[in-house]
């Protein structure tokens, strides 16, 4: 009588195969069902069928051998390891190939998709190649569908070159929070993009219209504002996007003023703007400029804060709200984080966002005097003594009090409870 325990597990494997005879309705029909049954398994198997033959140490069992349902790729890697230890005579060459084409079939798949889309792709290359207003719109467009921008997800359907918009869009957000950045990529995708940071100063007409400046021939010439220099841009038929920031910081005044040119004309041609600037004509008229609507696109951002706007200003935008998530906050901490080399950025995101949120809720219960916001982190990610997230949160933990804690009104001493509250905040940042 023959001990299995002698043989290896290739050789008992063999060993199964060819003692079917006798009791084959309890062995399995293919051999290569029993290429991944272990040597006790193999054993016991051999011991139980065939007790006239074999005996074996390991202790017999009362159950009946049931046949495994092997996964493939695990019949593959049994066989190399077979193959590498020298063993071959357990190795089924169908289950080898059965489990190497289950491998690359995944592969072929995605091959096969990617050769279906080649044609999609060789025609975007060549609208690109050829069309540089295409080209420069793709980057807001991959931004907007990414889902990592939500101000260009929102905006940017409404706003595209050459086309009248139909509206004007006054974008909506916390402070900091990536309105003016992302408007400026919208506006690369434009002829020409200009820019006007609003001030409550009565004389905001003037920065819009122009105003005198000396002509260096000891007279004056008038110089085009931000407004003129859009509507003239347009009228020549350049496409112009112009951000008016922090727009309700306008003068009520000014606001009312800026109602009338945001009406517009409507035409036969479509709706157009009219402006009247500073410049006097040779008859002694002030000049006015007109462009098409479709030409001249004007989008405004502001922080909602305790001031009200009025309604009629209000009335004229359709409101673009982008609410604060701290996993939105993450997002955007990440990408400056990155655009600085920090290393672990999105660790250093994760607990940035977190600080914003504690910040935010102590804002609004007055135990601070204002939120952390994104510049901190810039500035942070600027200066810190090198390129590295603990770095980065030292930098700002020990400048948060000075930051954003309250005052006293008459002293102008940092108040203990607020130093507190920042001390709560500056502990998320590790």
């Amino acid at each position: 009588m023959e001990n299995v325990n002698n043989y290896t597990t290739a050789q008992l494997r063999e060993l199964a195969r060819t003692n079917k005879a006798g009791q084959p309705d309890l062995w399995p029909e293919s051999g290569s069902q029993i290429v991944m049954l272990k040597k006790d398994e193999l054993a016991e198997m051999l011991t139980s069928r065939h007790p006239e033959k074999y005996e074996s140490g390991i202790e017999k069992k009362s159950v009946p051998f049931i046949k495994k349902s092997v996964d493939p790729k695990d019949k593959l890697a049994e066989a190399l390891a077979e193959l590498a230890a020298g063993q071959t005579a357990g190795v089924d060459e169908d289950a080898v190939n059965a489990a190497v084409e289950s491998a690359i079939k995944p592969l072929q798949d995605k091959v096969a998709s990617l050769e279906d889309a080649t044609g999609a792709v060789k025609a975007l290359v060549e609208v690109i190649k050829t069309d540089a207003k295409a080209a420069a719109r793709l980057p807001v467009v991959l931004a907007a569908a990414s889902g990592s921008n939500p101000v260009l997800e929102k905006v940017s359907p409404l706003y595209k070159p050459g086309i009248e918009s139909g509206t004007h869009s006054l974008v909506l957000s916390p402070p900091s929070f990536g309105k003016s950045y992302s408007i400026r990529q919208l506006g690369k995708s434009y002829d020409i993009y200009l820019e006007h940071g609003c001030s409550n100063d009565m004389d905001e007409i003037a920065t819009l219209l122009g105003s005198p400046v000396p002509d260096g021939k000891g007279g004056f010439a008038i110089s085009d504002g931000v407004l003129s220099q859009a509507v003239r841009a347009a009228s020549t038929g350049k496409s112009v996007l112009l951000l008016l920031d922090e727009i309700l910081r306008l003068p009520e005044t000014v606001q009312e003023w800026f109602l009338t040119f945001l009406t517009g004309h409507k035409t036969d041609d479509g709706l157009e703007y009219r402006l009247r600037t500073r410049h006097m004509l040779p008859d002694g008229n002030l000049e006015v400029i007109t462009c098409k609507a479709a030409n001249l696109h004007i989008i405004a951002a502001a922080n909602l804060g305790p001031a009200n706007p009025i309604e009629a200003l209000w009335s004229r935008f359709q409101k673009v709200r982008i609410e604060w998530t701290e996993a939105q906050a993450a997002s955007t901490a990440q990408s400056i984080a990155a655009s600085y080399d920090i290393s672990d950025a999105h660790g250093l995101a994760i607990s940035f966002a977190a600080a914003m949120k504690k910040g935010r809720a102590a804002c609004a219960d007055g135990s601070i005097q204002f939120p952390v916001d994104f510049r901190m982190l810039e500035r942070a990610c600027k200066h810190s003594k090198d390129a590295t997230r603990e770095s980065v949160c030292e930098y700002i933990k020990d400048r948060l009090a000075d930051e954003i804690a309250c005052w006293h009104p008459d002293t102008g001493d940092m108040l203990p409870d607020s130093i507190s509250a920042c001390d709560s905040i500056a502990s998320l940042l590790a």
